[in-house]
């Protein structure tokens, strides 16, 4: 009898373990379970993201830039760093900024990734007045800046003026400027330093159109006012002057007509009193 009631505990115990263990593992599968879900919806997001950045829908749509004046789309797109290859996931706004600041052209830019997958560039150039040679050819900036002018740049020989004559005072110079915007700067073929009896410091502007332009630097932004009046002429190669005090342009003789006129009058009154 004793044997049977200890064999009796001995099944409930048993039993009790047993009823344990399968608790045990029934809990270690339910988590093992939600491990190998959560694990196969992660491989499952890696795979498609993967295969989303490996295919073409994933590249740059296109590009909308803005505000270059002298450098192509494909000079900004290569300053900035940014292709058609490009993956815009992985574009940084304030990045592609960055590059296309540090180019020596570029005074500001803007990027913007757009959410279709197209980039928005905005760029602001400094503003170039010409080139000068001194030890080497240079660009000379709105800012009173210089740079050299590399064969990287060698285009903008055809574009900018050529600035003969001022060659330490480029700062003073550059403020003549400060109101003439890039597309009237690129009218000018040629700036001279042009003296007066009255002003050392003039400015001569040969005109791509072959008209001459003379002002001060006070009066340098009268030019401006170019293409208004230089429409309305019928001749060429005229001279035209920058009026200080009215801020208007009017046309007169050349120098050199001038000159040939006083030297007519200086011959003509030595002839008189012989």
């Amino acid at each position: 009898m004793a044997d049977k009631v200890k064999q009796t505990k001995s099944d409930t115990v048993e039993k009790v373990f047993e009823k344990h263990r399968f608790e045990a593992l029934r809990a270690r599968f339910l988590t093992n379970k939600m491990k190998v879900f959560v694990f196969a919806i992660f491989c499952g997001f890696v795979l498609i993201a993967a295969g989303f950045l490996l295919s073409p829908a994933s590249k740059v749509k296109g590009f909308d830039i803005e505000g270059n004046y002298f450098l192509s789309d494909e000079e900004v797109l290569n300053i900035s760093g940014i292709s058609d290859q490009s993956r815009y996931l992985f574009l940084f706004d304030s990045l592609t900024e960055e590059h296309l600041k540090n180019n020596p052209l570029i005074e500001d830019a803007q990027v913007k990734v757009r959410n279709n997958g197209t980039v928005y560039i905005q760029i602001t150039e400094k503003v170039i007045i010409g080139y000068r040679y001194k030890t080497y050819p240079e660009l000379i900036f709105q800012d009173g800046t210089t740079m050299e002018l590399t064969n990287q740049y060698a285009y903008l020989y055809a574009e900018v003026p050529l600035i003969v004559g001022f060659n330490d005072d480029i700062r003073d110079f550059a403020k003549a400027f400060e109101k003439v915007p890039q597309k009237r700067i690129a009218s000018i073929s040629e700036i001279h330093r042009h003296e007066y009896s009255y002003d050392p410091n003039g400015l001569e502007f040969v005109m791509k159109d072959g008209n001459r332009f003379f002002a001060s630097f006070y009066s340098a932004d009268v030019i401006n006012q170019y293409n208004g009046v230089a429409s309305a002429l019928s001749e060429k190669s005229v001279c035209l002057y920058a009026d200080e005090n009215s801020r208007n342009v009017y046309k007169s003789l050349c120098p050199e007509e001038v000159e040939a006129m006083e030297q007519l009058e200086a011959e003509n009154q030595e002839n008189a009193e012989e």
